[in-house]
Order: structure tokens, then C-alpha cells, then sequence
């Protein structure tokens, strides 16, 4: 069993939606095929990437010791975005 091994795991985290913006703070917008009650629970959620590329790459460094996740799966729609963070996590 993977608990077990735990330790020797890499956790993976599919990213629905990268949303670049000045104000981290605000509420993310709506994304499609996501369905959450409530925009503060929606900003909680590590395939939700919302903020300054500065602010989602210190969440993917806060998410990897809180949650041991160690890669991310970018869809493409996402990825042009997603290259403005990367950079910053290396």
C-alpha cells in the first residue's frame, strides 16, 4: 500500500486553472467545470492557482510541505501562464 510508503511518494496535482492577477487577495473568478460553494473555498484549493506569479509560487512552496506535493500536470490552456511562475519556483 502506498501509505506505507508515504515518505517515498511523489504527489502529483492537476491544475484546473491558473488565474494571473495584481490582487491575490480577491476572490478567484469562476472557473468552468469547477464547482465549489464559495470563492474563499475555491482560492484554498491547490489545482486553483490564483494571484501574482510571485504569490502562486510561494503557494506551490506552501503546498509542498504541507501537502507533500512535488509536481504539477498544467493544462495547456494554462501553461503560458503557468511558464510566468515556473521560473520563479526554480
Amino acid at each position: 500500500m502506498a501509505a506505507d510508503r508515504l515518505d517515498h511518494v511523489e504527489l502529483n496535482c492537476l491544475v484546473h486553472a491558473v488565474n494571473l492577477t495584481d490582487d491575490p487577495a480577491s476572490a478567484p473568478p469562476p472557473f468552468p467545470n469547477v464547482a465549489v460553494p464559495t470563492p474563499d473555498e475555491l482560492s484554498k484549493l491547490p489545482g486553483i492557482m490564483h494571484g501574482t506569479p510571485e504569490s502562486i509560487a510561494e503557494d506551490l512552496h506552501r503546498y509542498r510541505e504541507a501537502y507533500g506535493i512535488s509536481y504539477y500536470t498544467i493544462r495547456v490552456p494554462n501553461m503560458v501562464d503557468f511558464a510566468k511562475v515556473i521560473k520563479l519556483v526554480r
